[in-house]
């Protein structure tokens, strides 16, 4: 059963679901000076050059993209513990289910994609630090 819930920070506007979807919410816009319903769509996701899924959400006018396993997770997924990544379980970038997605530290990925992924050490650490961009992931 796919659940919805309100994205944090865009409540009203968005909502993920457990499937990894997203989708907009019936809404009033501004035309000039008339207003008119928008109607509530499932959003399409696009691939990044990193091969992460992502979609372009806008609040106030102000446009952004973001990719979608940070929403689910943001949306589903407590973090108490403040960890910055957001891991794929199953290593496939594309599979952005909640039961497939966890917080984890930069240390936490690169062992997964090497035990569990068989990723060289080597690697790992270069494939998560590109990944990282002035202390956020990169959109």
């Amino acid at each position: 059963m796919e659940l919805w819930k309100d994205i944090p920070n865009f409540e009203g506007l968005y909502q993920a679901s457990t499937k990894g979807n997203i989708r907009s919410l019936n809404h009033i816009r501004k035309n000039g000076t008339n207003n008119y319903m928008q109607k509530g769509k499932l959003l399409k996701l696009n691939k990044n050059t990193s091969g992460y899924l992502q979609v372009r959400l806008s609040k106030n006018g102000i446009a952004k993209t973001y990719r979608v396993n940070r929403i689910i997770a943001l949306t589903f997924i407590d973090n108490p513990l403040n960890k910055e990544t957001v891991n794929h379980i199953n290593g496939n970038k594309l599979d952005n289910r909640v039961e497939n997605l966890e917080w984890a530290t930069h240390k936490e990925q690169t062992k997964h994609m090497h035990e569990i992924l068989g990723v060289p050490y080597a690697d790992c650490s270069n494939l998560v630090q590109r990944r990282w961009n002035n202390g956020t992931l990169a959109s």
